[in-house]
């Protein structure tokens, strides 16, 4: 199935561009670094997520991206912080699909998933989102990637 992806970066700046996005999106994928700092400064997150839900956006991908080999309890760490997020911030009792994922990095390594992850890769998730009911089977589906890749 074809996919239309809008890429956005989390940097204040750029807010006009994700609005802009997520005014055509039919999803959401928000790419977060796993690092401590994620815990300290999660502002930009939540807040991406809030105005995408507020734009009808019913589909929120969060892909953790990580430069060397992601334990699995790093992993674990980023999954129940980002859950606990958005119950506090009441995201989910809206949200109807929100698998967190495991992605490879830039250079290719860790295309293979680790052995302990048992979820579905990137493009496999894409692939079980319902189309919308205002666009035909053949369309594309409309993807908002917001990274945030930088300290």
């Amino acid at each position: 199935r074809p996919y239309m992806l809008m890429h956005v970066g989390a940097e204040p700046g750029l807010m006009r561009h994700f609005i802009q996005g997520a005014s055509v999106a039919d999803a959401l994928v928000i790419t977060l670094p796993w690092r401590e700092s994620l815990f300290r400064d999660d502002s930009w997150l939540m807040e991406r997520a809030l105005i995408a839900r507020g734009m009808g956006i019913n589909k929120l991908i969060f892909a953790v991206v990580e430069d060397e080999a992601l334990l699995q309890t790093q992993f674990q760490k980023t999954v129940e912080f980002v859950k606990g997020q958005l119950m506090q911030h009441e995201i989910t009792c809206t949200v109807t699909f929100i698998p967190i994922i495991k992605v490879s990095n830039p250079d290719g390594k860790g295309l293979q998933s680790p052995p302990w992850y048992r979820g579905n890769p990137l493009l496999e998730s894409l692939d079980l989102i319902q189309a919308p009911f205002h666009s035909a089977t053949s369309a594309s589906l409309r993807v908002l990637l917001l990274d945030a890749h930088k300290e």
